[in-house]
């Protein structure tokens, strides 16, 4: 096996529903967000230590410029005190780290994947960067089939790792010596080598099938016990027709697709890459089809791309679905009384991200976000709004 680059899911904290609902509620003077991209082990962590010591430094000063004093600064960074020398801590990372402090409390996650340096202070925290993660996490399972025994994988887009569930062998399940024709020089490069039943009817290949599909019926079984819900999407890796009979056998109704071959020549990274795409596939038709909402709304001015708008539309609950453009920034003090947004040069408010603040309000008002690249929007602008009304 080579070695991967995915981070365990052990290193990893993502919050959940409530966490986040808990955190875009948050309202108090000296709430503190910070972001970190990481490297997860090996002598290079020794930079994760002083990278999150200078956001600290930053942090700090930017509180005292909004008059905070020592006894409250030293209350709010008590819980991250003993980091500074917490080794393991700094050993076992993911791809990027999320911190939020106000008041002697913390919340921390090891992120899944990279994040851009960021630190903020104010009267909340600042959420797109971890609210973006989520949104393009498209949790999903991988079910790989091999004659020795299935492998199950709870998976993201960041993550695979191995569920741990005993999943009946071939052998197993039909109660008889099975082996597999490439063992013995027959396999194909088409196939992966097929799966061939011994001490049990006459060998041809309806036989086979049946045997097989019967096969496929107890590992379905077993596999929709495990899942979270009955809509769970699932994709399934097996030579080519042993991942069609399963197809046909399952009573899963969210099979979202297939990979063929045999899932033993796959290192973890490969099996990632090769599932993802097409769960990636899957989880992509909701937003393509909101993009092409976008388009047809604009023809009817029924969607805006400018933040003072969007800020008064989400504001009033008008917002159906907002498009905010990754790893874009929009600055500047919103007015709620004028309604008017008040230029700013880059600053470090929490309260001054508009485009953090047009989220929370949409959120709030039973709207949906789209997280997209630029290219993917109409104009140069990195928000877009679909309007209710």
């Amino acid at each position: 096996m080579h070695e991967t680059r995915l981070p365990h899911e052990k290193n990893l904290h993502l919050p959940n529903a409530a966490t986040i609902a808990r955190l875009l509620e948050h309202r108090g003077a000296n709430a503190v967000t910070i972001y970190l991209p990481t490297v997860e082990s090996g002598d290079a962590s020794a930079k994760n230590r002083i990278r999150f010591k200078n956001a600290v430094q930053r942090s700090t000063d930017a509180l005292r410029a909004m008059g905070a004093d020592d006894a409250v600064i030293e209350r709010t960074f008590e819980p991250v005190s003993r980091w500074e020398s917490g080794d393991d801590w700094w050993a076992h990372q993911g791809h990027g780290l999320a911190v939020f402090l106000h008041d002697g409390a913390i919340d921390a996650f090891r992120l899944p994947a990279s994040v851009e340096e960021r630190t903020l202070v104010g009267d909340r925290f600042h959420m797109l960067p971890l609210l973006q993660l989520r949104d393009a996490s498209w949790p999903h399972y991988v079910l790989c089939l091999e004659q020795q025994g299935p492998t199950l994988y709870a998976a993201t887009a960041h993550t695979l790792d191995p569920v741990i569930h005993d999943l009946p062998s071939l052998s197993d399940a039909l109660g008889h010596q099975t082996t597999e024709a490439h063992s013995k020089g027959h396999s194909t490069a088409s196939d992966g080598g097929r799966w061939i039943l011994h001490g049990h009817g006459n060998g041809s290949d309806e036989e086979h099938k049946r045997e097989l599909r019967k096969y496929c019926r107890v590992v379905d079984e077993k596999v929709r016990a495990i899942l979270p819900n009955g809509r769970t999407p699932l994709v399934v890796v097996a030579v080519d027709y042993v991942g069609a009979i399963y197809a046909d056998a399952s009573d899963h109704p969210t099979i979202i697709g297939r990979v063929a071959g045999n899932p033993g020549s796959f290192d973890r990274e490969e099996l990632h890459r090769r599932t993802f795409s097409v769960a990636e596939a899957h989880f992509a038709e909701p937003q393509n089809r909101d993009l092409e909402a976008l388009g047809q709304a604009l023809h009817r001015d029924m969607a805006t791309v400018e933040i003072e708008r969007v800020l008064r539309a989400a504001n009033d609950g008008r917002i159906e679905v907002l498009f905010l453009q990754t790893g874009e920034q929009l600055t500047g003090k919103w007015e709620p009384t004028k309604r008017s947004v008040t230029e700013l040069s880059d600053d470090d408010r929490s309260d001054h991200a508009l485009m953090d603040l047009a989220a929370r309000e949409v959120l709030g008002k039973g709207g949906r976000l789209r997280f997209t690249d630029g290219s993917s929007l109409p104009t140069d602008e990195p928000v877009a709004a679909i309007l209710r009304y």
